[in-house]
C-alpha cells in the first residue's frame, strides 16, 4: 500500500512537472496548448502554445474542424508542408 501511495505521488509529481514544459518534452512536430479560434473558411485553427506562449495556427479537415471548440487544451502532431504551413496530422484533446 506505501510503494502504491508513494507511485501515485511521483506519477502527479510528474504530470505537473510536463505541463510546465510539454512542448519540448513531446517531441518533433507536436503542439500543446489551448485551442483559441476555428476558422472554418480558411480550414485553420489557432491554439496558444503552452511553451511558448505564441499562436500557431494549423491546416485541418473540414471534419476535423467541425469537433473543434475553443477553450479545450489540445495536443497537436502537425507536419510541415512544401509552403511552410502546418497541416495537422492528428489532433487529442488533453
Amino acid at each position: 500500500m506505501k510503494n502504491m501511495i508513494v507511485g501515485l505521488a511521483f506519477a502527479s509529481f510528474l504530470a505537473a512537472a510536463g505541463a510546465a514544459s510539454a512542448c519540448e518534452m513531446l517531441g518533433k512536430n507536436k503542439h500543446a496548448g489551448s485551442l483559441v479560434a476555428v476558422d472554418k473558411e480558411a480550414m485553420t485553427y489557432t491554439i496558444l502554445d503552452a511553451e511558448t506562449k505564441k499562436e500557431i495556427s494549423f491546416r485541418a479537415s473540414q471534419q476535423l474542424l467541425s469537433m473543434l471548440s475553443a477553450g479545450r487544451s489540445v495536443k497537436v502532431h502537425y507536419k510541415e508542408t512544401g509552403d511552410g504551413q502546418l497541416e495537422t496530422v492528428a489532433l487529442q484533446y488533453l
